[in-house]
């Protein structure tokens, strides 16, 4: 992974937010915040622990356009928690995942920003279609 794959997926999709897909490292900007602000509320009281799950309560019942996100298709978000609470490996060796996100992206270093971007249209239906 990293380096020359990078240099093939300089694109991104343009679709709906969905939290089980697109929850690992967001920014947004200040309009959606607002219109999330907006539904702190629903946000608040949804009955949960997970911010992911919260915010697709407030996509689906508050927002009547839902959350769009362009992701890229190169990831520059890693999850290294493979030691945490939702993981039961018995060999647990963090140091070793972080070493491979870092190899991941020393390779892909010179492609991480590149001059161009494809946009890929994804699933633009609202969700009263």
């Amino acid at each position: 992974p990293g380096g020359p794959i990078y240099s093939h997926i300089q694109a991104v999709e343009s679709t709906q937010w969905m939290s089980v897909k697109h929850n690992m490292g967001m920014a947004f900007t200040k309009e959606l915040w607002r219109k999330v602000m907006g539904c702190k509320s629903s946000f608040c009281n949804f009955d949960d622990y997970n911010w992911d799950w919260s915010l697709q309560h407030v996509s689906l019942s508050c927002l009547p356009e839902g959350i769009f996100v362009m992701l890229m298709k190169g990831p520059r978000v890693f999850h290294i928690g493979e030691c945490g609470v939702h993981h039961k490996k018995s060999n647990c060796q963090a140091a070793s995942v972080v070493k491979k996100v870092n190899d991941i992206l020393s390779k892909a270093k010179k492609y991480l920003y590149p001059k161009k971007l494809k946009v890929i249209p994804g699933n633009r239906k609202s969700k009263n279609s």
